[in-house]
């Protein structure tokens, strides 16, 4: 790792090191660009709180977060709307006499 005033070289290993030249990403053809969202939009559109989505997260229950730069992360938006699809999946539906109450009257 090269030094520069004190700071650590912090380009990729594919370009410090030749031997070291893996994509670690496949790069695919996408329709739309992704998009990254910063933890106060993925709380925002879970209603989970900080704590609960680290948690989720660390048991493989949640999308795994995305390292954009030293200091942040950030999650695939896709990814956190087909958790939430997931879990709307997993919803079981009301029955038949819950119905019933839950219409108004015309």
């Amino acid at each position: 790792m090269s030094m520069y005033k004190g700071k650590a070289d912090i380009r990729p290993a594919a370009l410090s090191s030749p031997a070291r030249a893996q994509v670690p990403y496949e790069a695919t053809s996408r329709s739309a660009p992704i998009r990254i969202l910063r933890l106060a939009q993925v709380i925002d559109m879970t209603g989970l709180r900080k704590t609960k989505i680290y948690e989720l997260q660390a048991q493989g229950r949640f999308p795994m977060s995305v390292r954009i730069t030293a200091h942040s992360v950030g999650w695939v938006e896709q990814e956190v709307q087909a958790w939430l699809s997931g879990r709307l999946a997993e919803r079981k539906p009301l029955p038949a006499a819950a119905l019933s109450f839950t219409q108004s009257p015309d």
